[in-house]
């Protein structure tokens, strides 16, 4: 299976898609997605100072996202997870209590989390 597949026939509440992917790059998977009617939202976390992956990706995302949120991280660089690992946890924790995901609202059962479909 690849993303695609996974995301179009999965039942998630969220998806975090990276730009570069094997098959399929990220916005690519976005735009397939979005053309299906799939409103899956969306949290991108960039690092500004990226050698790789300029800012200048992080445009042109929105016609394809119905529930997109840009989290730009100063001073850090490709590597987000291990260069703002406490950053990046704050971020995606508070985008994913914005949308009642987190089990945070008073709901005891922490919801089901699965990577990749598995």
């Amino acid at each position: 299976l690849n993303g695609y597949d996974l995301a179009h026939d999965g039942d998630y509440d969220v998806a975090i898609v990276d730009r570069m992917l094997p098959k399929m790059d990220g916005l690519s998977l976005i735009g397939a997605l979005r053309a299906q009617k799939i409103e899956t939202p969306v949290l991108m976390l960039w690092g500004e100072r990226d050698p790789f992956l300029g800012l200048g990706l992080t445009r042109g995302y929105q016609p394809y996202v119905a529930d997109l949120t840009l989290v730009r991280l100063p001073g850090v660089s490709h590597w987000v997870q291990q260069e703002a690992a406490e950053r990046v946890n704050t971020s995606l924790a508070a985008w994913l209590a914005e949308r009642g995901l987190s089990g945070a609202s008073g709901d005891k059962k922490a919801p089901e989390v699965t990577f990749g479909g598995f």
